[in-house]
């Protein structure tokens, strides 16, 4: 009988839509094993990466890199993985915990996530099965809700109020990186909008099929001709305008000179009414096309609509510098540029434009309050390990910094790393006069 070197636990919601990530997989091993995810990546899964992919990565800069991000799709870590995980679990069920054979390239690794997000209710229902894990369908970035209980995916701890990573050093599923706070224990009422459900029940069927698909590019080329010469006549500026995209775009899928991302691909779909999977192996007909009439009122699409270079007129001038202004002058805490972009759909190459003055003082102005923020963070940190050395030393016990970090109770240690935290240490200590 042949023993795996690592437990052989079994991936949850394989079949599903609701499979979860490789990174809550991993994380789950590693809490099997008594052991961090840190420790797990380090010592077995990366020097089997480094093997499988005939090179040399550092555990270091794996973490700096964000390579964990990587690991879900788009990339050559991503195979690589599977393959490694399957190795050392003897298991062949975990090639649908990833979207390796759904990201065809690297740049649509923007698909996935850069951080977190999370459903509270279907957390709260995994911690009650007895296991907690983070779903695939979560990572996507065109998923903006959960289907199953139409409400808004969450990006920030309501705690502490930061925006998580996928996984830090002694990570855990459902928790927060930072302040430890389980994220399922509070409810959201804001229900989702029904376009927004729409496009993730879409995704929601196509992972269910994920274990039987099979994705040949040119069937993605052929697809897009279908749709454009059956439903507009061949006229690729029609499609583009129907959809609000870049008609060379248009004109390079439909000469196959580059591929559709999946986002993209989804959008599509769901505007033709089509199913997703249908779609990649080329299963759909002419008359799954025609049942979707042409929709007259452009303002469904706005959502979907790519933002495009275009004059204001004076009216929207006024307007747009108004509420500018009003983001300058109000008491609440500034907000950056890029999150002011997507409230007012504006690209930001034309709020630069037209407004160059008030686009800087709210950079600056945004700019001095994270600066503000750091220095608080700084100090915080600067108190508590202070506090925690000085109670060490009414303990007659020496404060080395394996005893500090033990008995650090905030998580803002984590701001900056650990480097940072000894540079605290070494500063405190000088301060109280224990170090020379």
């Amino acid at each position: 009988m042949i023993r795996s070197r690592l437990y052989s636990l079994e991936p949850k919601g394989i079949g599903t839509p609701f499979v979860e990530s490789v990174i809550s997989y991993i994380t789950r091993l590693a809490d099997k094993h008594r052991v961090t995810i840190h420790t797990l990546l380090n010592y077995e899964l990366i020097p089997e990466l480094n093997k499988e992919l005939s090179c040399s990565i550092s555990p270091k800069l794996f973490w700096v890199n964000d390579n964990l991000r990587k690991l879900l799709g788009g990339y050559k870590y991503s195979t690589a993985i599977i393959k490694v995980l399957e190795k050392l679990t003897l298991r062949n069920d975990l090639f649908y915990v990833n979207l390796a054979n759904v990201i065809y390239n690297r740049k649509s690794i923007v698909i996935i996530r850069r951080r977190r997000a999370w459903c509270p209710e279907c957390l709260k229902e995994s911690e009650k099965s007895g296991y907690i894990y983070e779903q695939l369908l979560w990572t996507l970035q065109i998923v903006k809700c959960c289907p199953k209980h139409r409400i808004y995916l969450q990006h920030k701890c309501p705690r502490c109020d930061k925006s998580l990573p996928h996984s830090s050093w002694r990570g855990k599923n459902g928790y927060c990186n930072y302040c430890g706070d389980f994220l399922g224990q509070y409810k959201i009422k804001n229900e989702a909008d029904e376009t927004d459900v729409e496009v993730s029940i879409k995704i929601e069927i196509f992972l269910t099929k994920l274990k039987d698909l099979s994705i040949n590019l040119c069937q993605i080329t052929n697809g897009i001709r279908y749709i454009i010469d059956q439903k507009f006549n061949g006229n690729c500026t029609d499609f583009s305008n129907y959809l609000g995209l870049d008609r060379f775009t248009v004109y390079s899928w439909y000469g196959g000179v580059c591929i559709p991302r999946f986002q993209n691909v989804v959008l599509i779909c769901n505007i033709f009414n089509l199913d997703i999977a249908s779609f990649y192996n080329n299963h759909f007909i002419l008359k799954d096309i025609q049942e979707c009439e042409m929709i007259k009122n452009k303002d469904i699409f706005q959502t979907y609509k790519a933002k495009v270079n275009r004059k204001l007129t004076d009216e929207e001038k006024n307007l747009t510098r108004n509420i500018l202004i009003s983001y300058l002058n109000r008491d609440e805490e500034p907000i950056s540029l890029n999150a002011i972009t997507k409230q007012l759909d504006i690209d930001h190459k034309i709020l630069r434009k037209y407004f160059t003055s008030e686009c800087k003082a709210i950079s600056l102005l945004y700019k001095n309050y994270r600066l503000n923020l750091k220095q608080k963070r700084a100090q915080i940190l600067h108190d508590e390990i202070k506090n925690i050395i000085i109670d060490l030393n009414k303990q007659g016990l020496y404060p080395s910094f394996e005893k500090v970090m033990n008995f650090i109770r905030s998580r803002h240690c984590s701001y900056g790393g650990t480097d940072s935290v000894r540079i605290v240490w070494r500063e405190v200590q000088k301060e109280l006069g224990m170090y020379y």
